[in-house]
Order: structure tokens, then sequence, then C-alpha cells
């Protein structure tokens, strides 16, 4: 009961790890009610917490409470043969510690060294797993430590596209020495609460639905892969640009047909990941008297076009049909 009332009214996210971690050892089912009362994202936001919350779901599979347990591609128990007792797998554990990779891209002068050290920085504070974060990038100068950079690869394309299109460049095989699961952020996005779920949801290549467009369309802000896996995206690019870019505007347009036509194309869960424009800045004459809003339960928040994050904690639009008044949330969580 102590502990209970210790998670519930901890001070911070911190305490309240530290005290769902005892509560794995010494009282595991007050778990079920911790969970319930901190959300599922504090409530795994631990290694030991995870996997005994995993194992005490497939050891209670009907219980109210393990619906978000159920997603899980693998199952990190198994029961003794001698005993008969639960056990956690060493490959659950392991699988959990595997080094995943956070990739972005920079060129030019649009986006300066802040946008990916600030996106660094959110990475490490919403990412428990260890992870590589690696920028693609023609100038590295001003990047914090801690992050990786290699050069841009070139498209190979005479007198190519626009540079949208080198986003394409992250399907080489090889990319440098990555191995493993990837997962591309764009460096205009927020990231405002745990991202360990883009790594554990079970999809061969999730992406963001559009938030517009009605066909397979997806957003390429967000997306995960296998690196060497998909070089053939790439390559069948290079070989016929001239027709897919008169079919397609983009390179997100072009990425979501290709992998729907030769792969497993799958959405993330709509909430994951908001637009600023459509899903927290208000409406016609509300967006002169209240400010954005955050949404619930969302992780990241992706700002296409215009405003960027600096425009939105400033209060500018880019826009002048568009009112967006200082939004200090963003402030808060892009640093």
């Amino acid at each position: 009961a102590v502990q209970y009332s210790r998670i519930r009214t901890g001070s911070s996210l911190a305490d309240k790890r530290f005290w769902l971690e005892a509560a794995c050892f010494k009282a595991p089912r007050c778990l079920a009610d911790c969970m319930l009362s901190l959300g599922w994202e504090a409530a795994t936001a631990s290694l030991h917490v995870r996997v005994h919350l995993r194992a005490m779901f497939y050891a209670n599979p009907d219980s109210s409470w393990a619906g978000s347990l159920s997603r899980l591609p693998y199952k990190p128990i198994s029961r003794s043969r001698k005993t008969g007792r639960l056990r956690i797998q060493k490959t659950a554990r392991k699988r959990l510690m595997e080094t995943v990779n956070v990739i972005c891209m920079k060129w030019g002068t649009k986006y300066d060294a802040e946008y990916v050290n600030k996106l660094h920085s959110m990475v490490k504070r919403h990412l428990t797993r260890p992870f590589r974060f690696v920028c693609l990038t023609d100038d590295n100068q001003g990047f914090d430590e801690g992050i990786e950079s290699f050069p841009l690869i070139n498209l190979d394309i005479p007198n190519g596209p626009e540079r949208g299109w080198d986003k394409l460049t992250t399907f080489s095989s090889p990319l440098y020495d990555l191995q493993g699961q990837a997962l591309f952020v764009d460096l205009d996005v927020v990231i405002v609460d745990n991202i360990d779920c883009f790594f554990d949801f079970d999809a061969e290549f999730p992406i963001i639905k559009d938030w517009v467009k009605k066909d397979v369309t997806g957003n390429s802000s967000v997306y995960r892969f296998t690196v060497n896996k998909h070089a053939n995206i790439l390559e069948y690019f290079r070989k016929n640009h001239h027709q897919v870019r008169q079919q397609v505007r983009n390179e997100q347009e072009y990425l979501s047909w290709y992998v729907s036509e030769h792969a497993d194309l799958t959405y993330w869960p709509d909430n994951w990941c908001r637009s600023f424009k459509y899903h927290c800045n208000q409406r016609g004459l509300k967006s002169w008297l209240q400010p954005p809003q955050q949404p619930v339960d969302a992780k990241i928040i992706v700002f296409h076009g215009n405003p960027n994050p600096p425009d939105a904690i400033a209060g500018r639009s880019g826009k002048w049909y568009r009112k967006v008044l200082p939004t200090p949330w963003v402030a808060e969580h892009w640093a």
C-alpha cells in the first residue's frame, strides 16, 4: 500500500519508475493498478517493469489490463518443464537491450545544427533502449557529443530531382556500418512522449498515414525499416526515375506506393504521430483566442510545412491566412 501510494504521488517520473521496479519484486499484484493509474508509457519506462508486465500478461492473458501487451510480436516467458513455473527467457531481455538506430538527415541551410541537437536530446529523453543516433549530412559542424554523422549518399542521377528525394538513400545497402532496426525521423518534429513503442510495433514497414490523402500515401516524417533489407526501393528509383516522377509528386508518395506493392506497408496508430497544423492549432477565429493544444496520447508532433517548432514557440505561423499563438508546451519539449 505504501509503495502504491508513492507510485501514484511521486513527484517525478523517475520516482514513479523507481517504485514501479520495487513493486515488480515486492508486490507484483499491484502492478496492474499502478499501470492503470500512471498510464502505459510511464509503467513501461523501465526494463524490469516491461519484462515483468509481459510475463504477467502471458500468465494471465484474460486480465482486463493486459490489452496493450497483446500487440507484442514475441513471448518473453516460457514454462519450466520440471517445475511448471513461468520464467523470463534470456532472449527477451536480449531483445529489449538490442541497439536500435535513429536516423535523420540534414542538408543545405534550411535547418541548422540546433535542429539535430534538439532531436538527439529528445530521443535521449524518450527512448529507453540502447540506440545509435545517426545524421546523414553535408555539414556536421556544431553537432553535440553522441551524434554520429556520415556523408550524404549520392542518388547517382544526372540532373537529379530536388533534395527531398535524397531520403531514399536511407535504403542503401550497405548503409555504412548500421545494422538492425532503424527509425527515420525528420528534423522538424517534436517528441512529447516515450517512443519505445515505435520499435515494439509489429510491422515490416510502418509509416505515418497521410492526414489528407485517401490512397496508400504515407507521411515519411517517421518510418521504420530494417537496414539493408529494402535496397530495391532505391534501385528501382534510380533505374526508373523519369517515369516515377511523372506518376508521383514527391518521395513519400513513391515510397508508399512501392512498399505497398512489393512489401508490407503498415501505418502507425493514428494518435502516435500528429500534425501541428491539423491536430494542434485552433481553427478559424479560435486560433486568435486559444493557443495550440497538445493532443492526448500523441508521441510525436510533426511540423510539416509552416510553422516550424521555433515559429510555434514564438507565435509565428509563416502564412498570412493562419494564426498561431505562442505555444509554451512546444518550447518545453523542443529542448
